[in-house]
């Protein structure tokens, strides 16, 4: 097949698992035989470029959920709004020309659609209009919010003006019938928007089984010490709703309340650098600023090597984690896992067995399971083990690729003979439509 990934994202310029989790399988995808393309913006990049098979050339957007001004920020008569919408419409504009470039140039046999929410549905519309087969990769929850924002507009007249800065007109011109959720969560969020059950398959990621290391590579720890030196590790984007701020009041909580005062927690991630600066001042105020280093954003494969420098992953998201890819690959690299339980990691994780689960927003609980699993060696060792058997028979990115390309390969065939049949109807009507009556009197009197 030739298949076309579109994308907000593509690395090496990317901000998040979600991009880490589309090059992955479009490496399986590429290793199975397919011939594949890659369509997103130019974020990251002074110009848009081409480079093998790569198009660069979308105008990303930002998100258009995180696209809301400030409540602090004065708007008279919605213009900062307005504007912001208007922006997007025309970006939309813009990439629906450049997906028609690059479809003419790469000829798909089927699109398949991560999270557009920056880059807008355009290059989506323009693969629909040309008969294209498309497929959604529901990495998060940005789909279902654009139907919310369409649909479920009490207004009439707001609800046409959305759809028309939409690119829509109406949320039936997409065809949203080929979905692929990462989880069950994810399914449970679109249905909830409106989408039928009936059109989703849930594929969760997968890792590469290289990446995992053996069961007898695990350290052991055999000691519940609270003075020896506990290295924790946060990894993600810094935004507000991963919860780095949990993770840095919960290392403090160690320090203060539970005696473990050589605990330190290294975080990885960008983010805005005003929120980057409120994280560093919560860490001075807490006294703890020299035992949190701010490490910023590196490599994936740098990334997985420097897992096994640490005691344990704290995942502390206030908001339902569409999956939890960091979850995996710590598993992988044997480190037990400390999550809130809402969202992908309640699916990923079982409490006790697989991980820790804490309620979000509650640095003391993240703080007590992080000693508890630290300090209890048989805890501690039967976690890790159970969680590396979990990866290797759940998440394997060779099982997970050869699932979506079954589901890629039935998509494009079930375009093309609907297609077919649609031919076949216009050639049918076509032959049997009568010829006009001839006039009786001859040709002479027929007009």
């Amino acid at each position: 097949m030739r298949i076309l990934i579109v994308s907000d994202f593509y690395p090496p310029h990317f901000v998040g698992g979600a991009e880490i989790s589309c090059l992955s399988q479009a490496d399986q995808l590429i290793r199975r035989g397919h011939q594949l393309f890659v369509l997103t913006s130019w974020w990251g990049l002074d110009n848009p470029a081409v480079c093998d098979n790569v198009h660069r050339t979308l105008e990303y957007g930002g998100n258009a959920a995180g696209s809301q001004q400030s409540p602090n920020c004065r708007d008279h008569f919605g213009l900062r709004r307005r504007r912001s919408q208007l922006a997007r419409a025309t970006i939309l504009r813009h990439n629906y020309k450049r997906a028609m470039d690059t479809l003419a140039a790469t000829h798909p046999d089927v699109v398949y659609a991560w999270s557009i929410g920056g880059v807008s549905i355009g290059p989506v519309l323009a693969a629909q209009d040309q008969g294209i087969a498309t497929v959604f990769r529901l990495t998060d929850y940005w789909l279902a919010q654009l139907r919310r924002s369409v649909c479920l507009e009490p207004n009439p007249l707001k609800r046409w003006y959305r759809s028309v800065l939409c690119g829509m007109g109406s949320i039936r011109r997409l065809d949203t019938s080929h979905m692929l959720p990462n989880s069950r969560a994810v399914l449970q969020a679109y249905v909830e928007a409106g989408f039928p059950n009936t059109s989703m398959q849930v594929v969760p990621n997968g890792i590469a089984l290289d990446m995992v290391v053996p069961d007898d590579h695990l350290r052991v720890t055999d000691s519940s010490d609270l003075h020896r030196a506990f290295r924790l590790v946060f990894a993600g984007r810094l935004v507000p709703e991963k919860g780095a701020d949990t993770a840095i009041r919960a290392l403090a909580y160690l320090a203060s309340d539970l005696g473990a005062n050589n605990a330190t927690l290294d975080i990885f991630g960008r983010g805005d650098e005003h929120y980057v600066a409120e994280l560093k001042d919560l860490s001075a105020s807490l006294g703890i600023a020299d035992r949190v280093v701010f490490v910023g954003q590196v490599n994936h494969a740098e990334m997985m090597a420097r897992y096994e420098q640490y005691d344990a992953l704290l995942l502390p998201s206030r908001w339902p984690e569409p999956f939890g890819r960091t979850i995996m690959e710590a598993w992988a690299r044997g480190l037990p896992v400390i999550a809130a339980g809402v969202g992908g990691p309640l699916e990923l994780l079982t409490n006790g067995e697989t991980g820790l689960l804490v309620q979000p927003d509650d640095p003391e609980a993240m703080a007590r399971a992080t000693l508890r699993v630290l300090c209890d060696p048989d805890l501690n060792w039967g976690i890790r083990r159970r969680a590396l058997a979990v990866v290797r028979s759940k998440y394997s990115i060779e099982e997970i690729a050869a699932q979506v390309e079954t589901y890629l390969s039935e998509a494009a065939a079930g375009k093309r003979k609907q297609q077919t049949a649609s031919w076949l109807t216009i050639w049918d009507t076509a032959r049997t439509v009568p010829s006009a009556p001839r006039d009786p009197r001859g040709p002479d009197n027929e007009r």
